[in-house]
């Protein structure tokens, strides 16, 4: 009995030295396997200074087709803006352009405003460095507009996980002439005249 105890515990003990030697060289292999994991992790490319263009269309039928490219990238969501308030006001309405006081209006210029005035949005997600929508309306004709093209700090974005992954927790790797640095991060605006035939 005691001789089968002893053989017992020797098997136990050479089957564990066997296996931590086994576990010892999987271990020594794990280290290079890590090193390879990592080397293939792909870097994200540098965005450098944001891109963003834009181009206004008439397409008939009342629509208008605003369409652009960025190197923002796939998901970054844009809000754009057409708007002819401005003009109206300055053109027809005979008020003076505006400065950095706010403008009053009287109720009845309110009014004459938003009847007659054009002033349209829509969101579009950026799609393979592309991003395109259409306006329409009864008071959308031709004139002078202001186009604003924008995109919201990080942490109003959709998808803002990944893109925080990309460009940033509060949009620190946004460069350029388009972003604009606030205390809530950076966004993206983009504003231009247009004339609409």
């Amino acid at each position: 009995m005691k001789r089968q105890t002893i053989t017992m515990f020797l098997a136990v003990v050479i089957s564990t030295l066997i296996l931590g030697c086994g576990s010892s060289a999987n271990n020594k292999q794990q280290p290079s396997a890590n090193k390879s994991a990592q080397t293939q992790t792909t870097k994200t490319k540098e965005l450098g200074d944001i891109q963003l263009t834009a181009k206004i269309e008439n397409i008939g039928g009342g629509k208008v087709k605003v369409s652009g490219t960025t190197n923002l990238p796939d998901g970054y969501n844009l809000m754009i803006q057409l708007s002819n308030k401005e003009d109206y006001m300055v053109n027809v309405m005979k008020l003076p352009p505006n400065s950095d006081k706010e403008r009053k209006l009287s109720h009845k210029q309110f009014t004459e405003l938003e009847k007659n005035s054009y002033n349209g949005s829509s969101k579009k997600y950026v799609k393979d460095g592309k991003y395109e929508v259409t306006f329409s309306g009864e008071t959308l004709k031709p004139g002078h507009y202001k186009l604003t093209v924008s995109g919201s700090i990080m942490s109003m974005q959709p998808n803002s996980k990944k893109l925080k992954d990309i460009l940033g927790p509060e949009g620190e790797k946004l460069k350029g002439k388009f972003v604009h640095k606030g205390t809530g991060g950076n966004s993206i605006i983009m504003e231009q005249k247009v004339v609409l035939q």
